[in-house]
């Protein structure tokens, strides 16, 4: 890219939805923004490397080089739904945006940067102020325009659900039982990756709270209990210390209207007349929210739960057993338990 047209991204960073930041590099302090219309990062299940294009207008560049830019930037921030993986979460992000005006983003790529640092803890390369100011701004990019973000983070990434305490933010944690989540876990197809992939970052972050067993000597169903532990666990120090919202994904299909509007209110947005109705009716709560163009339904969710727990029941028990020992072990697991599995 040219340099004429490096700096029309820079120049229309600040009100210019479609200069979109799409990935943050820690180690380098650099920032890739790249030209992907509205509409586009609206329609994406994953704002991640699938949205890039053969030949997208885009470059890299430093912290210091957006200055400019970031200082025309509105103080506006997102809302936030942050969940444990494979509990609805896009399907709730879907259903908000249908029922109002919200624009919904789900999984850009920096904030699994942030959350990869944070997790290091003392080893974090970003200091405290450099977070904030790198994570603050990432924040107003997503948040430009007239209607309101809500962001669906990543399932590694609910730690930062205390950083993002902006006044008017307001964020939301999704989450479903042990029991459930285990199942839908070891059911899904590519369940290895799945359960191995962040395996090393949840376990240092749960390291931080409690004594966890070494990974190598983990079974299939110890390795999900560890992706729902962690997540439920940071949920918990987050609901006791701000208020974190918290919704059970089995409430709201007990009762899909009801806690869309629930979770349309915790957000500040009132839907139009007829328009929760009217969301709940479309192809939305008939496909697969991660990928629209397979029909998927809460009833088809529920028979591969229900497979999954006949097939994979040995593994399940394992899981549980780690979860008890985990609850008995530490105060902080805990109170993760007492709020979320049940």
């Amino acid at each position: 890219m040219n340099a004429p047209a490096q700096q029309k991204l820079l120049d229309d960073l600040p009100l210019a939805r479609s200069v979109y930041p799409h990935q943050y590099d820690v180690a380098r302090d650099q920032l890739l923004l790249v030209r992907l219309a509205s509409d586009a990062q609206e329609k994406a299940s994953f704002l991640d490397d699938r949205v890039l294009a053969p030949n997208m207008p885009g470059a890299w560049f430093s912290w210091d080089q957006l200055a400019p830019a970031r200082a025309k930037l509105t103080d506006c921030r997102p809302h936030y739904i942050f969940h444990m993986g494979h509990c609805g979460s896009t399907l709730i992000s879907r259903l908000i945006s249908a029922a109002t005006e919200a624009v919904a983003l789900r999984e850009p790529l920096p904030l699994r940067a942030f959350a990869f640092d944070a997790a290091e803890g003392a080893g974090a390369l970003l200091s405290e102020p450099g977070f904030f100011d790198r994570f603050s701004f990432f924040e107003r990019c997503w948040a430009r325009g007239d209607r309101p973000v809500i962001v669906k983070a990543t399932s590694i990434c609910t730690d930062l659900a205390s950083k993002t305490d902006a006044d008017g933010a307001r964020a939301l944690f999704l989450y479903q039982t042990p029991e459930t989540h285990l199942a839908a876990l070891l059911a899904g197809a590519n369940t290895l990756n799945d359960l191995r992939g962040f395996a090393q970052m949840r376990h240092r972050r749960l390291r931080a709270r409690s004594t966890p067993p070494p990974l190598a000597a983990s079974s299939l169903g110890e390795l999900a209990a560890q992706v729902w532990l962690c997540e439920a666990s940071a949920a918990a120090a987050v609901h006791d210390a701000a208020g974190l919202a918290i919704m059970n994904f089995e409430n709201f299909l007990g009762a899909p209207a009801l806690e869309l509007a629930r979770a349309c209110n915790l957000f500040g947005l009132t839907p139009g007349e007829g328009k929760i109705a009217a969301a709940l009716a479309s192809p939305i709560m008939k496909t697969y929210s991660k990928a629209p163009e397979h029909a998927y339904s809460p009833t088809t969710r529920q028979e591969i739960i229900a497979d999954a727990a006949k097939k994979y029941g040995d593994e399940i028990r394992r899981g549980a057993a780690y979860l008890e020992a985990a609850g008995k072990e530490s105060e902080v697991m805990a109170r993760a338990l007492e709020l979320f599995a049940n």
